[in-house]
């Protein structure tokens, strides 16, 4: 199975101005730095939970499927195309589940077990930041706020606290393996 990217999020959870107040930075000289830890912080919990934050389109192909495909990236808001071996099927041949159990399945007389196949798809909460879960943002937050504080490679002199809290908040929205 390969997963790839089609169309990257237009937008970021977090803004900017966001993350300026949560570093409590007032300046601009910080905002390149700061629009990386946003992307970063982005990349790294989808990549923790599976999910797609912002509206994205991906396309999953396995070159030898099974009788039901199960996507990865998740919540998968629209199917926008199916292909089996080349040939591009209609809606009336698959049956789709979205959002956060999101399966494909063939209709009638279409068989794609063992057979190429190639699903675009479209998967995030929204355009916005403020479709995305409340802990998730959060979490993200914390992430740019460390990176921000800490931007080298070895921090002297300080003492170390645990606030696992926030190792904790992605939890309850990492997709089942």
């Amino acid at each position: 199975m390969r997963l790839s990217r089609i169309q990257p999020p237009a937008a970021e959870p977090v803004t900017l101005d966001e993350a300026k107040y949560q570093c409590k930075v007032r300046h601009t000289q910080a905002d390149a730095a700061l629009t990386r830890a946003i992307r970063a912080a982005r990349e790294l919990a989808e990549q923790h939970t599976g999910r797609a934050l912002i509206t994205q389109q991906w396309r999953q192909t396995d070159p030898c499927a099974p009788a039901e495909i199960r996507l990865r990236i998740w919540p998968v808001t629209a199917i926008d195309k199916v292909t089996v071996d080349g040939v591009d099927l209609t809606p009336a041949d698959y049956t789709a589940y979205l959002g956060d159990d999101p399966r494909l399945l063939p209709n009638g007389d279409v068989v794609w077990q063992g057979r190429r196949v190639d699903v675009e798809y479209t998967a995030g909460y929204g355009a916005s930041g403020d479709d995305v879960p409340a802990p998730i943002t959060r979490w993200m937050l914390h992430q740019i706020a460390n990176a921000h504080e800490h931007s080298g490679s070895v921090v002297l002199g300080i003492s170390v606290s645990e606030l696992t809290f926030v190792d904790h908040l992605l939890d309850p929205w990492i997709v089942p393996r």
